[in-house]
């Protein structure tokens, strides 16, 4: 079984999905280490982009842990069905995912998870009286541990991230401001919030403010100079958004989204030749 779960590691590291996917159900077929199968066919799926898939080898995980209850920990089934919970909201099956949620919080009380990703998804369902209400009940010790504040800022930071991949950007905006309330060092958020306003060409100036102030938190964060250098640029102040974008090239020189922003840039200052190599090379580095 090591052999085969190496072999279905080679096979996704050069992208070859359907032949590691192959690997896995093999292993399955053939009762070779199934758990480990499973849960490798679970992390497989999610990189895919197939979370109900993902989800249903998690489920097949759940179920073999309850059948050797010698084998596997507490912990064990804990993490399996928070990342059950993930997987539910991944595939926008927020109902379900609140269900297993609050199940997960009575079978596991200790674990703060369940409690922090039940909050989420009544984010997700527009509950957010409700959301608040539930971390401040069942989180009493935000006050004292600052580390359950920095918690409940990622929530609002992940469904603030979901939101706007939905393309709901003002619901976004709302968890995103919620994120930096709990945690005004929560350097993610601020730099989020920033790019998803310069993105849309929104209030450019506190786009700016808010990347700048993930910078004092976390300088030479790459992903963060390329927000700043994308906000300079939705403002047409080229040239300090060619400087911030260099800047973010040198620390994140494989990321396909700078290059695609300085092709964007090269051609909006006149400069043809180099916007062709630019964006040449963020397709090669695995830009869409």
């Amino acid at each position: 079984a090591p052999l085969h779960l190496a072999l279905m590691d080679i096979y996704e590291s050069r992208g070859k999905f359907d032949d590691a996917a192959a690997v896995g159900r093999s292993m399955i077929e053939r009762n070779l280490e199934p758990v480990r199968a499973h849960f490798a066919l679970a992390r497989l799926s999610q990189r895919r982009g197939r979370p109900g898939e993902a989800f249903n080898h998690l489920s097949a995980v759940a179920g073999k842990m309850e059948d050797q209850p010698a084998v596997f920990s507490e912990g064990d089934r804990s993490e399996i069905q928070v990342r059950m919970v993930q997987t539910l909201m991944d595939a926008d099956r927020i109902d379900e995912a609140l269900s297993l949620a609050q199940s997960g919080g009575r079978r596991f009380p200790s674990d703060v998870r369940f409690v922090l990703r039940r909050g989420e998804a009544l984010l997700l369902q527009g509950r957010t009286g409700e959301a608040e209400e539930l971390f401040r009940q069942k989180l009493p010790a935000v006050k004292e541990d600052p580390r359950r504040a920095v918690q409940v800022s990622d929530t609002y930071l992940s469904a603030g991230a979901r939101r706007d991949r939905a393309g709901k950007v003002d619901e976004a905006e709302t968890h995103l401001r919620a994120a930096i309330r709990w945690n005004s060092r929560n350097a993610s958020a601020l730099n989020y919030l920033g790019y998803m306003l310069a993105d849309r060409g929104a209030r450019l100036d506190e786009a700016i403010g808010y990347i700048r102030s993930a910078l004092e938190i976390d300088p030479g964060n790459g992903a963060f100079l390329d927000s700043l250098g994308w906000a300079y640029f939705k403002k047409a102040e080229y040239g300090r958004a060619e400087q911030y974008l260099g800047e973010a090239l040198s620390a994140l020189a494989q990321e396909p989204a700078i290059y695609d922003h300085l092709g964007d840039l090269y051609r909006a200052t006149g400069r043809r030749p180099l916007s062709i190599e630019a964006w040449r090379k963020a397709l090669d580095h695995g830009a869409e």
